[in-house]
């Protein structure tokens, strides 16, 4: 009997020795890789796990690590070499995903809109003392535009096209950092520049820029950005997929409301190395920034919308329905859980 029970023990210890390490393997969180491009409408998701003591799984089932980009379209190398799992994508970053490099990708949740009724739209500026009046007279003048095929770009060319100029012929077009924008447009380098509202509203303090149009004028409402996950990733881990989205709920609840606005307002300065005067005048107020659904849920017919544009405008070789790359299951379970 006690010889049994010793071997008994010894036989339980061993399973134990050789199961141990896949437990705590298993116990370890899932590094999620994110891409995120640069603009406020980006950091968001940083922002939303600023305090972890209000989430539910943050570092214990999974551990977000963020990963700029200049923009949404530079993402797709890096999906392609499954060096991301998340990613924020614009419907012309997308479609270039799926059409151009073949990449299987899910839109999984809402993160910014442009041009929601009374809301901001992202600005193109010239200078004060510009002759520069109309869409038209930028006929023969250079552009800075971020890189080719994202969202912002495509927005420019189409409302280029509907003023009657060829984007490829009749102006010059170059790719430019948002944070080289205001620079280079006092500088003269280029004669027209995009300014998202981190950079709009310091800019225009300084006075001697003026708006020439905004995308609302060529996209109307229209679903900026959006997180779109790796399938690969969405099916090998279905559970840590709900806990990041449930965070990121909880997270995007935290900074709508507004008594919580002082606090973000520090943490961005501390996040973004910017004093908060840079952000005290239009962050996390209402029509000042990119609008965004307090469930996470994004709109997908206007996104669908953009897709049929880029056809038409002959941006896309063809036209897909995007609601079949939109897996809402996921966000939908974790909607419940907050419920």
């Amino acid at each position: 009997m006690k010889r049994h029970s010793l071997w008994s023990i010894i036989l339980v210890g061993m399973i134990w020795m050789i199961i141990q390490p896949a437990s705590a393997l298993a116990a370890e969180p899932v590094k999620i890789r994110i891409g995120q491009t640069q603009g406020v409408v980006s950091i968001d998701t940083p922002i939303f796990f600023m305090k972890p003591e209000i989430l539910k799984h943050y570092g214990k089932t999974y551990m977000p690590e963020f990963i700029e980009f200049r923009a949404t379209s530079a993402e797709i190398p890096a999906f392609a070499a499954k060096e991301l799992d998340f990613g924020f994508m614009s419907t012309a970053a997308m479609t270039s995903a799926i059409l151009n490099a073949n990449l299987d990708l899910k839109i999984v949740m809402d993160m910014a809109a442009d041009g929601a009724p009374g809301g901001w739209s992202n600005q193109w500026m010239v200078l004060e003392e510009s002759p520069i009046k109309t869409v038209k007279d930028l006929k023969g003048k250079t552009i800075g535009s971020l890189a080719y095929g994202s969202g912002n770009d495509v927005a420019l060319r189409v409302i280029l096209s509907k003023h009657g100029l060829d984007p490829k012929k009749d102006v010059n077009i170059v790719e430019v950092a948002l944070p080289n924008m205001e620079p280079m447009l006092r500088q003269k380098k280029i004669d027209c520049a995009l300014l998202l509202p981190d950079f709009y509203y310091p800019a225009i303090k300084k006075e001697g820029l003026r708006s020439l149009f905004q995308n609302r004028e060529g996209m109307g409402f229209w679903q900026v950005l959006f997180l779109v996950g790796r399938t690969e990733f969405l099916k090998k881990y279905p559970e840590v997929t709900k806990d990041f989205l449930q965070d990121s709920l909880i997270g995007l609840r935290f900074i709508m409301d507004p008594k919580n606005r002082s606090g973000l307002l520090e943490w961005l300065a501390k996040w973004s190395k910017k004093p908060v005067s840079v952000f005290e005048d239009w962050a996390f107020i209402d029509g000042k920034e990119s609008y965004r659904d307090p469930d996470g849920v994004p709109n997908i017919e206007s996104m669908q919308q953009d897709v049929d544009r880029m056809v038409e405008w002959k941006f896309l070789p063809k036209r897909i329905e995007i609601k079949q790359y939109v897996d809402l299951g996921y966000l939908n379970e974790a909607r419940k859980r907050i419920r």
